[in-house]
C-alpha cells in the first residue's frame, strides 16, 4: 500500500489513479481524513477469496449464533 499525504506532497487525481493501477493507495487529505483507492476488481477478488476461506466461513457461522448484543455506548465504555 502506498500513501499519498496531501498535507506534505501535492498530487493530482491522475497521479493517484496512476498508482492505483498497480497497488492500493491510501490518501490523506489536507485535513487529515483518510481514503483508500483501489482497482474495483480488487474488491470482487477479495470477496471471492473470503468466500473460499473455510476459516472465515467458520468465523461467520460462529458470529451468527451469538445471541448477546451490546450497544455502541457499551462498547465505547469498554474501550475507555
Amino acid at each position: 500500500m502506498r500513501t499519498i499525504d496531501l498535507r506534505t506532497q501535492p498530487a493530482t487525481l491522475e497521479d493517484a489513479l496512476g498508482v492505483a493501477t498497480s497497488e492500493v493507495v491510501r490518501i490523506v487529505t489536507a485535513t487529515g481524513r483518510e481514503f483508500i483507492l483501489e482497482d474495483a476488481d480488487a474488491f470482487e477478488r477479495e470477496v471471492a477469496t473470503l468466500c473460499n476461506s473455510q476459516t472465515f466461513m467458520n468465523f461467520l457461522s460462529e458470529r451468527a449464533q451469538q445471541t448477546e448484543r451490546r450497544s455502541l455506548a457499551e462498547v465505547e465504555l469498554e474501550l475507555k
